[in-house]
């Protein structure tokens, strides 16, 4: 990030991650955690991540391929690509998921979604999160993703002491639920508090 943000004609508050297939995992992974991030952008890896990782039911499940590398210790106990994408809040979020795309599925893919885009809500911030479902496969479409980031980088930045109070009530409630969940992990655990002392001083696009 200092790398990104030494040249003169970058703006060190419109940095944003854009990633696809296994740079897509790596923005859910990166980005909420880096606080100078002002955006994420999933483009096709959003989806049931633990479901994934550990249904015999499915073709597409990475237990019947090599994708070995995927697999982090206690994943599955403690978070998936809703609570990852949660953590990006108050910042903006999208996802991208072409129809055709084998590795998962629309129903997958708006399943974990729709637990994101009702977070996003109840917080007031629902212009902040968007999907674009389209035609293709596993690649990025950038249409719906170009309209996103106009409307989102025509805002100013804002720091966290302009969040309304009920709106960090909120997201103080969420980061105590994961907490709770990481508590039964000591690295997680510690993983996640250095995390969240991170996030304290972010900034975002607001109205």
């Amino acid at each position: 990030m200092n790398w990104l943000t030494d040249p003169p004609f970058v703006d060190p508050t419109r940095i944003g991650f854009y990633g696809v297939s296994y740079g897509g995992k790596t923005a859910m992974r990166v980005a909420p955690l880096l606080d100078r991030y002002a955006l994420c952008i999933c483009s096709s890896d959003f989806t049931e991540g633990v479901r994934r990782m550990t249904t015999v039911t499915s073709k597409r499940s990475f237990m019947f391929d090599d994708s070995y590398n995927v697999y982090e210790f206690n994943f599955g106990s403690v978070i998936d690509y809703a609570e990852l994408a949660k953590l990006m809040v108050p910042r903006p979020f999208m996802v991208e998921r072409g129809r055709s795309d084998l590795t998962s599925t629309d129903e997958e893919t708006a399943f974990e979604y729709a637990e994101v885009e009702r977070f996003y809500h109840e917080l007031g911030i629902e212009d902040r999160i968007a999907i674009e479902y389209f035609d293709g496969g596993h690649t990025i479409n950038g249409k719906g993703t170009v309209e996103f980031l106009k409307s989102i980088c025509s805002c100013r930045a804002q720091s966290i002491d302009e969040v309304p109070a009920g709106m960090r009530l909120r997201f103080c409630q969420f980061i105590s639920g994961a907490l709770n969940a990481a508590s039964r992990n000591s690295r997680v655990m510690a993983e996640l508090v250095t995390s969240i002392c991170s996030m304290i001083s972010f900034r975002f696009f607001g109205e």
